[in-house]
């Protein structure tokens, strides 16, 4: 069965079930980046893999046309973060960083564009963010 969710808000059912979460092309689009890293954390197993595939924010896509679009201006795309910021949200929401890598995409022999690939972890005596934040504001 296939299930919808937000990201931002995922089911409370689903929290420690999965072993990789897989992001592909959808944090970009987040209103609350850091909210969503949150959640991946939070369903993740202990020691769990999270994979962010995101395209490169200062590159351009359409490249093998006479005009190129930058993908910071696409609309819809409201989170255009450089690497370190990534990186700094993935253990902000208590996530391990692993590796990155950038996979090029090409069409008919031509770089089309980037897509940056990061990898976290979780583990479980890790303390995040949006955990802390929860715990503090519960009387």
């Amino acid at each position: 069965p296939v299930t919808v969710a937000d990201m931002h808000q995922l089911p409370r059912e689903w929290a420690a079930t999965f072993g990789l979460v897989y992001m592909a092309h959808t944090l970009e689009h987040s209103p609350a980046p850091l909210v969503a890293l949150c959640e991946a954390q939070r369903v993740l197993q202990d020691f769990g893999s999270l994979m962010v595939v995101m395209p490169d924010a200062q590159g351009y896509t359409r490249m093998t046309t006479d005009h190129p679009n930058r993908m910071d201006t696409f609309p819809g795309h409201i989170f255009c973060a450089s690497i370190d910021t990534t990186i700094h949200l993935l253990r902000k929401a208590g996530l391990h960083f692993q590796r990155y890598h950038e996979v090029p995409q090409t069409c008919m022999g031509r770089l089309e564009y980037s897509h940056r690939i990061f990898v976290a972890n979780k583990d479980s005596r890790a303390h995040n963010f949006w955990t802390r934040r929860k715990t503090e504001a519960t009387p």
